[in-house]
Formats: structure tokens, sequence, C-alpha cells
């Protein structure tokens, strides 16, 4: 038995705990752990305390920001414990809007188990949760339910998406643009789980066959159904109207007018959330200090 410790990357969340530790010689204690309970491990998220008070100083960088141990692990134990700090790491990065990656890992303890190349960096000017324990909630509540859905839904490739539409530098109908690509992934997947074939490109009523395809049916509607599901209340209409104006113009109206982009950032999150069996208090994607939602 030993314990496991992995170095996590682009993870700006301070902790709920405090730590002593010792710094310029002198004694300090810093708010900097976070205690995550999922699939019956505990994780130990430490926040480096060298990184600057103002984490915000980070966005785009990718950068070291965290270790994550894991006490008295057994040899058995690591490859499955792998796939769950991975999970995790993937959860953190829509609670963060960053994306949060598990770079390189010790075991035992001491001993260097190697890294791997990342890509990715800190963002999160308008994460879904400003207290890290709103993110601890989050992530256990959720953890069993993601991991479900993951693959089927592809609920990973979804929050990379998210974390790609709000990176800084980009032109506002490329964020849009990659908003749409979003909803287009969550509905493709969620439409072949509830039985409509996909048939010479086009979704078709259920039931359909190659021999008798029948009427397309649109994403309008399928929005309209996927939102039903979950019990969300948004705009599936003006969701299609933007996809359309931005992929097929590659324009979308004022670009000094942020309001639809608001809209879809926030309607991907409040359905990712929903899809993910979240329950409590999320924020919009709208800057400031705005009221937050709740499911």
């Amino acid at each position: 038995m030993s314990d496991y410790l992995a170095y996590l990357a682009n993870c700006p969340l301070r902790g709920i705990e405090f730590t002593d530790v010792t710094k310029d010689g002198k004694p300090w204690r810093f708010r900097n752990l976070t205690r995550l309970n999922v699939a019956g491990f505990g994780l130990e998220l430490h926040l480096r305390t060298d990184l600057p008070a103002n984490l915000f100083d980070l966005v785009g960088q990718c950068i070291h920001t965290t270790n994550l141990f894991v006490r008295n692990v057994g040899p058995g134990d690591v490859p499955r414990l792998r796939k769950v700090i991975g999970y995790a790491c993937e959860l953190l990065s829509f609670a963060t809007e960053s994306r949060v990656l598990p770079y390189g890992f010790e075991y035992p303890l001491g001993s260097f188990g190697g890294k791997t190349a990342m890509v990715g960096t800190v963002q999160g000017l308008r994460p879904p949760f400003w207290q890290p324990e709103h993110v601890k909630g989050f992530v256990e509540l959720c953890f069993d339910n993601y991991v479900k859905l993951r693959d089927p839904r592809k609920l990973h490739v979804v929050i990379d998406y998210i974390h790609h539409s709000i990176m800084s530098g980009l032109a506002s109908e490329a964020h849009l643009a990659i908003a749409c690509i979003a909803f287009e992934n969550f509905r493709f997947n969620w439409a072949l789980i509830a039985g409509y074939p996909f048939l010479d490109g086009f979704f078709r009523e259920k039931g359909a066959t190659a021999a008798k395809p029948g009427s397309v049916v649109g994403i309008a509607r399928h929005l309209t159904e996927m939102f039903a599901e979950v019990g969300m209340n948004s705009d599936p209409k003006r969701i299609v109207d933007t996809r359309n104006e931005v992929i097929h113009t590659g324009l979308f109206g004022n670009v000094h007018n942020n309001t639809t982009y608001e809209f879809m950032e926030t309607a991907l999150r409040e359905y990712f959330l929903r899809v993910v069996g979240y329950k409590g208090e999320f924020l919009p994607y709208i800057g400031g200090s705005p009221a937050p939602h709740i499911i």
C-alpha cells in the first residue's frame, strides 16, 4: 500500500480546508485543500501555494496547479483509480471552464510513474460555480451519472467543445459556431439513443428503414424533445436560427452584442447539468455578479 500522487494541470480551484505549510522559512496557513469522495476513493486536491493570489492571472496558461493525493492505494486498485481521476478531471474541466488534465503521477509515492503531453489552458472567467464547496457538491453528486452516460452521450466531447467555445482570443462567430457544434453533438447522440434512425445523412422518424426512410426529423424538434425530457425551459428556435446564420454565412448579426452568445453558453451549461442529474444552484454565463439559477 502506498499513497498515489497525480499532477493536475489547469485546475484553478481554491480550497475548502486549510493546510499548514512553510513559506519563506515561516509557517503559513493556506485554504488550498478540497476533498472529493467518488467511486470509493478519497481524492485530496492540494492547490499549489506558490501560485498567484489572483488565479485569474493564470488565464491562457497551461500550468501545473494542483497535486492530487489518494491515500493507501493497493497496486491492484491503480488502473481503476487512474480512470476515476480522469473522469473527475473531466467534471472539474466543466466546473472551472478550464481544461483540467492529470498529466503525470507517482506510485508508489516518490517513485516517478511518468508524464503525458498535455494541450489545454486555464480559462474560467465565468464558471458555473464560484465556490469550491459548490464544485465539490457537483462532482460528488453527478460522478456516477456522468460515468454511466459519458461514452454513449459523448459527454466528455461536449465538455471539450464548451471549453473551446469560451476560449479567449476567438472571433465572436467562432465562439458561437463551436457552441452550435456542442449542441449538434448533444443532439446527435441523444437522437441515436432515443431510437431515431440516421439514414442517408438525416435523422428519420422512429421505425424508418433504408427501404422506407420516410420524412426527415429536424434539429428543432429534437432539441424541443431533449429539453422536455430533462425538464428544461429554453428556446430551441433561437438555437437553430443562430446555428443556421453562423454556419451558413460565417457571420452573426451585431458582433458587439453578447446577448445571444450568453444565451447559448447558459443553455449549454444548464442542459449538461440536467443530463448528469445536478440539483442546486449554478451561475448563468453572464458577466458581473449574476443571480444563480436553480435546478
